[in-house]
């Protein structure tokens, strides 16, 4: 549970650059690390009972580590939703009333209609 709180939260704040290749090698990077981890911690045991003990099937997807006890399986990078930055126009002037049309569908997109309102009606 806390590594799923720091990998949520990595995630977050990188969603934003273009980081679909990275996450992906994270997750399989996860997946090296918790299976030599579990291969470690019962080495004398085979492949298949470590794989049983540690690992589900969650969601069509094999080879997904849960923790005993913790119905949360460790989280993945590579389906977190990436969103684009879109950069402003360069010459866009908050209190020039001809770029209000702008504004208002840029902060829409953004879900900010009330903050891009109080900026272009003052």
């Amino acid at each position: 549970a806390k590594l799923n709180t720091i990998i949520r939260g990595w995630a977050n704040y990188y969603k934003h650059v273009v980081s679909r290749k990275v996450f992906g090698d994270l997750d399989h990077a996860f997946w090296q690390m918790t299976w030599k981890w579990a291969r470690r911690r019962h080495p004398n045991k085979y492949k298949g009972w470590v794989k049983g003990k540690y690992y589900r099937r969650i969601k069509g997807r094999d080879w997904r580590f849960v923790e005993k006890g913790n119905a949360e399986p460790l989280i993945l990078l590579g389906p977190t939703r990436l969103i684009r930055h879109t950069k402003i126009r360069a010459k866009v002037n908050p209190y020039d009333p001809a770029w209000g049309d702008y504004l208002k569908a840029r902060w829409k997109r953004k879900q900010l209609l009330g903050v891009a309102t109080r900026l272009i009606n003052a």
